[in-house]
């Protein structure tokens, strides 16, 4: 198989709130795209690929290993940025299987880091105060994850729910 976006771990195929259809990036945490006309109009965008592209760092999407020869661990995505305009940070740690509405109204992840894995599972983050919101981020909670660098915070507008499918040990940070 060759390595390339198309094959990798990250790759999603992601649909903008314009309706546009594209094969997105989620190595990194999505670029905050504002609106200097209108504060609250507050959105992301995941890094757009093509699928014969890459990067050199992703990971197999089948096996989860690295396509890098330098890494051998398999790959999970972890975001830590820095504190949005200087707001208090919640720290919510999850340990059991369960529905978590961790904030209503809008803020900003500052950091997901899986702690300890499950043997398999995953944690769904939603903008949203229930998992009919929409969809953030599918995190494969049986994969090891350490602090990594990031970018820019992740914004969600309506709430922040998660839903843990696993016994990871996970902990979230994000604005009060």
């Amino acid at each position: 198989m060759v390595d390339s976006c198309g094959t990798c771990f990250f790759s999603r195929n992601v649909v903008d709130q314009n309706g546009f259809a594209y094969l997105g990036c989620c190595h990194e945490a999505p670029a905050v795209v504002s609106s200097h006309l209108d504060a609250s109009a507050i959105s992301a965008q995941w890094s757009k690929v093509q699928s014969d592209w890459w990067c050199g760092d992703g990971a197999d999407k089948t096996t989860g290993a690295s396509f890098s020869d330098f890494v051998q661990t398999k790959a999970a995505p972890v975001w830590i940025t820095t504190n949005p305009e200087g707001e208090q940070v919640k720290v919510t740690h999850l340990t059991n299987t369960g529905n978590y509405l961790i904030k209503t109204g809008s803020g900003f992840i500052t950091d997901i880091s899986v702690n300890t894995p499950a043997n398999s599972g995953t944690l769904t983050i939603y903008d949203g105060v229930n998992a009919s919101g929409a969809v953030l981020a599918v995190i494969d909670v049986s994969k090891n994850t350490q602090s990594g660098s990031g970018s820019s915070p992740w914004p969600f507008a309506t709430g922040l729910f998660a839903v843990l499918n696993g016994n990871a040990d996970v902990t979230i940070l994000s604005t009060i």
